[in-house]
């Protein structure tokens, strides 16, 4: 990827509010004292990592995210609609990772902004979260 492209609205979009709400969940529920934030971008994808060092997600370890979590549903049906998917995981006492991968054909050349028609995601069809049928 060169300087004179940017991802779509949409995938910017979405990473942003991934992000916020992770930064939110470790602020508010974590007690970490240590947060990061990486972005790193190939031709095939975009993949957004956060992590912390906080007492970590009561029940996971597994990737799953649970269901009565809804900010992670949240995260997870945003990634799901340009086409990626989040990978959750927790260990009790050593904090959260949390992984967003997007493809990076979601792209549109930074003069125009707006998305080809093939590039729109079709409605509907979104996969199934665990609990949440």
């Amino acid at each position: 990827m060169d300087e004179d492209h940017r991802f779509d609205s949409a995938v910017e979009l979405a990473l942003f509010r991934v992000t916020q709400e992770a930064i939110n969940n470790a602020v508010k529920h974590s007690s970490a004292t240590e947060l990061r934030v990486n972005i790193e971008c190939d031709e095939d994808q975009i993949a957004l990592t956060i992590k912390d060092n906080g007492v970590g997600i009561g029940g996971t370890g597994s990737g799953r995210i649970p269901s009565s979590r809804l900010g992670m549903i949240g995260m997870s049906e945003r990634v799901m609609q340009v086409g990626g998917h989040l990978q959750v995981h927790s260990w009790p006492g050593r904090g959260v990772f949390i992984q967003a991968t997007v493809p990076t054909h979601e792209t549109t050349p930074l003069s125009t902004g707006v998305p080809q028609p093939d590039q729109v995601p079709e409605p509907g069809g979104l996969p199934q979260i665990e609990g949440n049928r």
